[in-house]
């Protein structure tokens, strides 16, 4: 299933572009089921208009705002078992791994970090990874293995992001993933993983053999 932040306007260049691409996509795929939906499919599970965030937040905060209402889109059509990444992410080996994971928990995250920074005044310092986020949020794995555990996360992730989706690091307000710092306190251990493992979980490096921003999954 693939989400695509517009709705469908006739004679609108660009979006035509775009579905052109994904039944490119699908017609490569041919085994695997392709879809799109669009801003408009969201009115079916949101409580308020789209557009209102759409007006509050520039692009790429909106596109982190309206995460929670695609999982919960998907969830609503009859999925068990969600996988989101970035577009800027890479992969090196199939997901079994992931998604055997989700058979057992509702959420699973990654760290930006496994190990401590040096204080040593370069960037990133763990202090600003705490104000971005815990959490790398470019992948985030849900499903209704706790079907209690999903919904509560959602409709509070929902909620925060509804005005608080926007970035000021003073604030401690990064898009949508530093309230991923909550799932561990919120939810029993046997409902979330972490994924700490390297071999999950690379990027490219902002200091020599330490995880950081982009996030490339392997097995």
């Amino acid at each position: 299933m693939w989400f695509v932040a517009d709705a469908r306007h006739a004679g609108d260049a660009a979006v035509a572009a775009v579905r052109r691409e994904f039944a490119a996509v699908a017609a490569r795929a041919s085994t695997t089921a392709v879809a799109t939906a669009s801003l408009d499919d969201l009115r079916a599970v949101m409580p308020y208009d789209v557009n209102e965030l759409a007006f509050r937040y520039g692009l790429k905060c909106f596109s982190t705002a309206v995460k929670p209402w695609v999982f919960r889109l998907l969830f609503a059509r009859g999925h068990a078992r969600c996988l989101y990444f970035d577009p800027d992410i890479q992969f090196y080996a199939d997901l079994d791994e992931l998604v055997l994971r989700l058979h057992r928990v509702a959420i699973l995250v990654t760290p930006h970090v496994t190990r401590p920074n040096p204080d040593d005044g370069k960037w990133q310092t763990d202090l600003q990874l705490a104000r971005t986020g815990v959490y790398n949020f470019g992948f985030l794995g849900l499903s209704r293995a706790h079907e209690p555990v999903l919904d509560h996360f959602l409709a509070w992730w929902a909620a925060r992001l509804r005005f608080e989706g926007h970035v000021d690091l003073e604030k401690g307000l990064h898009y949508d993933q530093q309230w991923g710092a909550f799932v561990a306190s919120f939810y029993p251990p046997d409902a979330y993983h972490v994924l700490r493992l390297s071999l999950i979980h690379i990027s490219e490096p902002t200091r020599l053999r330490r995880i950081s921003y982009a996030v490339f999954c392997l097995k």
